[in-house]
């Protein structure tokens, strides 16, 4: 299995599994038929909507859709920012005017291109760019694109992968599967130009916390810093991804890691005084998490 090193904005170097290219191209034959069963119910909707006379119920019934699509994805109503509502009813009074202007269209071929169409086109640029460099295909794979330098991928990134696409995949995918399979880093074109990578979600070595500790209950243990309940399973896995590496490569750079990783949880805890034993600490600190959110 591929492996590669990323190192994250906080300087801690972290091992990642790369997807295969038979996970990607499981996820790909996902996607695609979720696009199909996709164009062809609003398809054989849209000849039925112009035939019975009701084109406006169904361009109405399309933009709700899309907009329920958008906070199901972004998260809930209560999340969206101002700016983001801001964008949602000037889109949704555009629509509008575009809704009178398009009524009397009668073409099919026309409303097809329309509504129909970019549905195809822009369907991995929108949901990666929503969905944390994930499609509905990776996500069911449990891969994901992630950037190489560390920092999170930009709606720039994922424009620079969907603009290459057709080169990639739609020559047969011999041009994509050709680079997955020999490039160091298991990069399509799109991939190599954006500076991104395709990873496992899980790792095949079963990261888990439960392979830290066999603590078997809350009764049997005395938690030391409750406030660990503030942290993500992501940050508790890059602690333990951190204890791992130093165990195994007790050299500067894992110290200097440990050190930055013990920094940020002496932050978050509003821990003043350094622990005498760092090693220890993070320990005791990933027990407590597993104690308190299994």
């Amino acid at each position: 299995m591929q492996k590669i090193e990323i190192t994250t904005t906080q300087k801690v170097t972290i091992e990642y599994e790369l997807a295969s290219w038979g996970e990607r191209l499981v996820g790909f034959v996902i996607d695609q038929f979720i696009i199909i069963m996709t164009l062809v119910i609003l398809g054989n909707m849209l000849v039925a909507s112009i035939a019975g006379g009701w084109l406006m119920l169904f361009m109405l019934l399309y933009v709700a859709v899309m907009l329920s699509g958008y906070i199901f994805l972004t998260g809930s109503i209560r999340n969206i920012s101002v700016t983001q509502a801001v964008i949602m009813i000037v889109f949704i009074l555009f629509f509008m005017v575009f809704l009178s202007a398009v009524e009397g269209m009668k073409e099919t071929d026309a409303l097809f291109y329309v509504f129909i169409l970019p549905i195809w086109i822009f369907y991995s640029l929108v949901f990666e760019s929503m969905m944390d460099g994930q499609t509905l295909g990776k996500r069911l794979m449990g891969i994901k694109v992630v950037k190489l330098t560390g920092n999170e991928p930009t709606l720039s990134d994922y424009l620079i992968r969907w603009t290459f696409r057709p080169i990639d995949i739609w020559t047969s995918g011999a041009v994509a599967s050709l680079l997955i399979t020999t490039s160091p880093k298991s990069q399509r074109l799109g991939d190599i130009l954006a500076n991104t990578a395709v990873i496992r979600m899980k790792s095949s070595m079963n990261l888990r916390f439960e392979d830290i500790s066999r603590i078997k209950s809350l009764e049997d243990y005395k938690i030391t810093y409750p406030n660990v309940r503030q942290f993500s399973e992501k940050d508790m896995l890059l602690v333990k991804t951190v204890l791992s590496r130093y165990s195994s490569f007790q050299n500067d750079a894992h110290k200097d890691a440990v050190l930055k990783v013990l920094s940020m949880i002496m932050q978050k805890l509003n821990i003043t005084e350094r622990p005498k034993n760092p090693i220890s600490f993070l320990k005791t600190v990933l027990n407590d998490y597993i104690v308190l959110t299994r």
